[in-house]
């Protein structure tokens, strides 16, 4: 549903799904950032539709849902991957389709990622896994990782 400003938004109950299957319940507040019928030649891998933000009250690290599945209450579900913030406070860009807000019909074959990784795969380019924490910025202007 629009609010005064025009954006789509859903601010409420979730539950994110971690690496290792568990379901951890979340407070969601997500913005639809573009429609994808009005870019050109859209396409899910190069356009992000959604962010927002998740906070979880339990002790689970949201950074290990990278990608993690986000299901809503009215049983629609999409994926996001962390992109700032604490363990119970994240920051989410959207990965393909908004689990909430009006659906279209451009690109119905797109697929989720894997959730889970495996032990085996390469660490990322900034230098930590997927399974842990970022660098902290302290650490980082000190030139530690």
């Amino acid at each position: 549903m629009p609010w005064e400003d025009g954006k789509t938004r859903h601010i409420g109950e979730g539950a994110v799904t971690l690496a290792d299957g568990r379901d951890v319940p979340v407070i969601a507040a997500l913005v639809l950032t573009l429609d994808p019928e009005t870019v050109p030649d859209f396409n899910y891998a190069r356009h992000t539709t959604w962010v927002g933000s998740l906070h979880t009250d339990t002790d689970d690290n949201l950074w290990d849902a990278a990608p993690g599945r986000l299901a809503l209450p009215d049983g629609r579900a999409g994926t996001s991957m962390p992109t700032s913030g604490s363990p119970d406070l994240i920051s989410v860009s959207g990965l393909g389709p908004a689990p909430f807000g009006p659906t279209h019909d451009i690109e119905t074959g797109w697929e989720a990622p894997e959730l889970a990784l495996d032990d085996t795969s390469p660490p990322m380019a900034s230098g930590w896994m997927p399974h842990s924490r970022p660098p902290s910025r302290s650490n980082a202007r000190c030139g530690v990782a």
